[in-house]
């Protein structure tokens, strides 16, 4: 509730206009104090249309009468001692003599006690008052201890009268600037569209623009005033007043990373070009955690030796999250590139994207790398020693490492020449993969059962892909 601003003789003694706001009305009472009969009478509202000034005959316009059943006027003090006083009352005169005043027909005067320790209530009540300056009335209490006094001065007021109108901007405005907000998805935001001189005549709009000012298309109308136009639960309009301004708040709750962008405030008035009509805007910014775009990015790459390797990696996220490349050997890159020329087998192996922006938690998307390249075989033991006629087997061993994963087969060397060796009561040839060997890499086994003088000799470990044969010499000897 607030007073509108009337001229301050009229507005501090007899006359006071209170405003209460509810949603887009507003009720003006006029109060009006110390009634008197000449109160009585015709009092009309009148709306002023800022901008109309010359049309004053199109102002919305109501009458209304006023009746004033009395003009008495009371005034009253509260008087203490002990023992009680007697009390009296006397009327200033013209010549600031004062002259006790007597229940008469102008005057009434009444005592009592209001039931607080030695308080008494004593009452003046002034009939008929006429309308002629003021008049100043002391009350006096004395008893066996002292006297005291008060004055109390009553005006009597002209009859009300219309004295003009304030002066206001033709336009609305906006107060200051919009301040940007910075929330965390979940949050709520709250943007401030503080508006001076809101008539009838205009509506406050908030409504939401692209993530840039580049986007200029994308414009979503949100509210009006304190109504919001599109059926969304987490939006909603809070109006606040200070006088003759007015603050729109925007609420916008469980903030996600769509609620990011430019946010403008528009005071419509109506009749104006709307290149008139002021506007201001502000980003709301949502910081979300980085999300990388794996879809853009391969999860397996393959390459030839010698060959060069380009890839991004893109993330997004608020703040704009940076990135860093990792690899199991220290190696660490900052940016969004990974580039690799000359590739060699040591090359191969996982890459990991790794984005950050400080907002839990960080993104992460592993590339892994396969380098294309010719076997080679490695033997375990080139020399390996078993008894014979005993019942023993003897196992030898090649360290196989290729990609794509070679084929394996073992051969002997005879008197007649090579001889392949397959799967039988004799030979059992097998692959296995260990997680100390390195990738690309795994054991094939060759056991040769009951060893006998005629299986001491060469073996010959042979492995090949598309890209090479290797090979690799095991000599059994007995013991």
């Amino acid at each position: 509730m607030s007073h509108f601003d009337m001229p301050s003789y009229l507005n501090e003694y007899k006359y006071a206009v209170k405003i209460r706001n509810v949603g887009d009305k507003s009720t003006y009472t006029l109060e009006i104090k110390y009634l008197e009969e000449a109160d009585a009478g015709e009092y009309m509202c009148i709306l002023e249309i800022v901008g109309m000034r010359n049309f004053e005959q199109y102002y919305p316009r109501k009458t209304g009468n006023l009746t004033v059943q009395c003009n008495n006027k009371s005034v009253f003090l509260l008087i203490k001692g002990n023992p009680p006083p007697a009390i009296k009352w006397m009327k200033e005169s013209e010549n600031g003599d004062l002259i006790e005043i007597l229940d008469d027909d102008q005057y009434d005067i009444t005592e009592k006690d209001i039931n607080v320790k030695e308080f008494i209530l004593s009452t003046l009540l002034v009939k008929k008052v006429e309308f002629v300056g003021f008049d100043n009335y002391v009350c006096r209490g004395d008893n066996s201890h002292g006297r005291a006094e008060a004055s109390i001065r009553l005006n009597k007021l002209l009859k009300p009268g219309i004295v003009g109108f304030t002066e206001v901007s033709a336009l609305p405005e906006i107060v200051g600037d919009i301040l940007p907000d910075i929330k965390k998805e979940g949050e709520t935001a709250y943007l401030n569209c503080t508006v001076a001189n809101k008539g009838y005549d205009t509506v406050v709009m908030w409504a939401r623009h692209g993530r840039s000012y580049d986007e200029s298309d994308y414009l979503i109308n949100l509210s009006e005033d304190a109504n919001i136009i599109r059926d969304d639960p987490h939006l909603n309009v809070q109006v606040n007043t200070n006088g003759s301004r007015f603050t729109f708040t925007l609420v916008i709750r469980d903030l996600t990373v769509v609620d990011m962008g430019i946010y403008s405030c528009t005071v419509k008035k109506y009749g104006v070009d709307n290149s008139a009509w002021p506007e201001k805007s502000t980003f709301l910014s949502v910081k979300t955690p980085p999300e990388i775009q794996v879809n853009q990015m391969p999860s397996v790459q393959n390459v030839d030796l010698g060959s060069s390797l380009n890839i991004t990696c893109e993330a997004s996220g608020f703040p704009h999250p940076n990135i860093t490349w990792e690899y199991a050997s220290g190696y660490k890159h900052r940016g969004t590139q990974l580039t690799l020329t000359n590739i060699q087998k040591n090359d191969r192996g996982i890459y990991t994207c790794v984005a950050d922006n400080g907002i839990s938690p960080s993104a992460r998307h592993e590339v892994d790398i396969n380098v294309y390249f010719p076997p080679s075989c490695t033997p375990l033991h080139s020399v390996v020693g078993q008894a014979q006629n005993r019942r023993f087997n003897a196992k030898m061993v090649c360290v196989v490492e290729g990609y794509p994963e070679p084929n394996v087969k073992w051969i002997k060397e005879t008197e007649y020449g090579r001889l392949e060796i397959e799967d039988d009561d004799k030979y059992e040839i097998t692959k296995q993969y260990g997680i100390q060997l390195e990738r690309n890499t795994f054991w094939s086994v060759l056991k040769v059962r009951n060893v006998q003088a005629n299986d001491y000799g060469d073996y010959v470990c042979v492995a090949d892909n598309v890209y090479g044969i290797g090979s690799a010499n095991i000599t059994l000897i007995g013991k």
